[in-house]
């Protein structure tokens, strides 16, 4: 599934072990939530480095922290998970059109 896929490398780069195969798709989100809030507490240059990372657009996490009425830490969360996704779907269109080319 490719949301427990974006979660996954979500977590990796927040340095935390998934456990993928023994949850469920909302108790990895919520410690992907729970290790984003321990950053913006203890370690919040560290959060903003990985976001940039992940390339999650400055105007649009702006935007959606001041317009989303969900905890800040949730609201982070489900941005990384969405570009997440959109890298992996972008990955597969690569692949697709490499994979006709050498056809």
């Amino acid at each position: 599934m490719e949301e427990n896929e974006a979660l996954k490398w979500s977590l990796q780069l927040l340095e935390n072990q998934p456990y993928l195969s023994e949850f469920s798709f909302e108790e990895n989100r919520k410690q992907l939530i729970f290790a984003i809030d321990q950053l913006i507490q203890n370690d919040f240059s560290k959060l903003i480095n990985i976001l940039y990372r992940i390339d999650i657009d400055e105007q649009k996490l702006k935007t959606a922290l001041f317009e989303n009425p969900l905890p800040p830490s949730e609201t982070i969360a489900d941005l990384m998970i969405e570009r997440q996704l959109q890298k992996i779907k972008f990955r597969k269109i690569y692949q697709d059109r490499n994979n006709n080319h050498e056809i």
